[in-house]
């Protein structure tokens, strides 16, 4: 499938006049570049977590549950869960996800026992966060198996941003985020918490696969 396709069905979400964050923004983005590079980092998951056979999936900052759309309609037959602090996102999230539980948590202290998912996902979060040791730490000790965790590639991320007009006044540095790792910085921080890291990335974001979560 075209990649700019892999994107339009989430135009199909309701209008909110009175919505918005940084995610759903991105995610409706009209901008075509952007639209594929998300659209291939879309992809990139999807192939990623057909290979792993999981039956059960939490995402970790999940918002309006755009990439939980994206596997489901793709094939992907687990069983979903959805974990955000914004309760706006996750009203969206079940109205694009019928079925899939989600719910309000916060990624340091999750309400989830001791390995409960096959699977643990954190896209687009860790950079945000002044603590990410500690959120790596939830997401290894509710993984079963593995965990796919994302963050902007730095500086190329931002450089990007620049490119396209957007935060000149912080070089294209988003003001949001808190960390700017590098793709080698990245993975020598995580590196300890899993048996084995498999990059997947997809340009301009880091994407690593951690195999075998220790805890």
């Amino acid at each position: 499938m075209e990649v700019l396709e892999n994107v339009k069905y989430f135009e199909t979400v309701r209008h909110r006049a009175t919505y918005s964050s940084s995610n759903y923004n991105k995610y409706l983005t009209k901008n075509r570049l952007a639209r594929f590079l998300i659209g291939r980092f879309l992809d990139k998951i999807l192939e990623t977590v057909s290979m792993l056979h999981c039956d059960d999936v939490l995402e970790i900052g999940c918002g309006e549950g755009f990439v939980i759309s994206h596997l489901r309609r793709h094939g992907i037959k687990a069983r979903f869960e959805g974990v955000d602090r914004n309760a706006e996102a996750l009203a969206i999230a079940s109205e694009l996800n019928p079925g899939v539980s989600f719910s309000e948590g916060n990624v340091t202290s999750l309400h989830f026992a001791a390995q409960s998912f096959d699977l643990v996902m954190a896209l687009e979060i860790l950079e945000h966060l002044k603590e990410p040791i500690r959120a790596l730490t939830e997401l290894c000790r509710v993984s079963r198996h593995t965990v796919i965790v994302s963050v902007p590639n730095e500086p190329l991320f931002s450089l990007g941003n620049f490119a396209r007009g957007k935060h000149l006044a912080r070089l294209g540095r988003d003001p949001e985020h808190v960390q700017f790792w590098n793709q080698a910085a990245f993975i020598k921080m995580i590196k300890p918490y899993f048996r084995e890291i498999r990059n997947i990335s997809s340009f301009p974001w880091t994407i690593c696969v951690g195999m075998g979560p220790r805890r």
